[in-house]
């Protein structure tokens, strides 16, 4: 309609130039006063500004309709660098040297690499920094920059078999409210299941099953051992990215860059210990994957789902 509309005060316009000759002989006359045959235009004003300003307004009431590029909750992207004497380097989002990263409006699988820092509104009034883990070209599975719970056991006795009941209802208590991440379905414990294994000898080799979770349909769910293997965590220290071991007590004294005085030193992932049934894997400050003991008290941090754009 915009499109035909802007045809239509075209050809106006040159029909007023054409006579323009013929008009300023006579009178010279405003915008207002010039007068069209508006029969079959789609316009209702019957005088040339007033044409003008309705199709202004029609141009953008159909702009505003319009899709966006992108997920519009998607406040900032830089590109992550952890080497601190790169000239791009970049580890929270913080640090002057960051560069602005269009990698969300890409839907080639991996364009988002891992690491990429996205700051991203979950809901009205509240914008968190998270981290990129997977990026499969249409969604983009992302690690909550800091603690999104500070302190919660992973199950209320030690037994690994039961799974991580107890810290998955305090991350749902947290993030129940996140309106504007998808909602995840996902199951744990069988061949077919979103989360295949829900156990880990060692980091590298999650084939093991040591508990079952059916369906759930929740806001959020911890980084599984496997994830963090793939993202380079082993049992060695300073194994992982630092962004994953930044934003603990002390992380600074550890090679991290940021600390966080209200955090411990660990937080949980979704994987038991398949070696010890009381213990499952967890993240450390000093930049490692081990295994702890399931009634300890450690963090959570969230891992959401978003779309890269919503208008697909």
């Amino acid at each position: 309609m915009v499109k035909k509309n802007y045809k239509i005060i075209i050809g106006i316009v040159i029909g007023i130039i054409v006579s323009s000759i013929g008009v300023y002989a006579v009178a010279s006359l405003s915008s207002s006063e010039v007068t069209y045959n508006n029969k079959e235009t789609g316009i209702s004003a019957n005088n040339l500004q007033g044409a003008i300003d309705e199709l202004y307004e029609k141009s953008n009431e159909q702009k505003s309709r319009m899709p966006k590029p992108g997920n519009e909750n998607i406040v900032k992207v830089y590109f992550y660098s952890q080497e601190k004497e790169s000239e791009d380097f970049c580890v929270t989002g913080d640090e002057a040297t960051c560069k602005v990263n269009t990698c969300y409006l890409n839907t080639s699988k991996d364009s988002c690499a891992p690491g990429t820092i996205i700051e991203y509104k979950v809901k009205e009034g509240e914008k968190l920094r998270f981290h990129v883990v997977e990026d499969d070209g249409e969604t983009m599975i992302l690690q909550s920059q800091k603690n999104t719970v500070y302190s919660t056991q992973w199950y209320t006795t030690n037994d690994n078999t039961q799974g991580p009941i107890t810290s998955l209802a305090a991350l749902e208590n947290a993030t129940n409210d996140w309106t504007n991440v998808n909602t995840l379905e996902y199951s744990i414990g069988g061949e077919s299941d979103t989360l295949k294994y829900s156990g880990c000898y060692t980091p590298n080799s999650c084939v093991h099953q040591i508990y079952t979770l059916t369906k759930s349909r929740v806001k959020a769910r911890m980084i599984t051992a496997q994830e963090a293997n793939e993202l380079g965590c082993t049992s060695g220290n300073k194994s992982c990215p630092i962004w994953m071991y930044n934003y603990f007590y002390d992380s600074t004294s550890n090679g991290g860059t940021a600390n966080d005085s209200n955090a411990g030193a660990e937080y949980w992932t979704m994987s038991a210990n398949a070696q010890y049934g009381d213990s499952v894997w967890r993240i450390s400050i000093m930049g490692y994957i081990s295994g702890m003991p399931v009634i300890n008290s450690y963090g959570a941090r969230a891992v959401v789902e978003i779309n890269k754009n919503p208008q697909k």
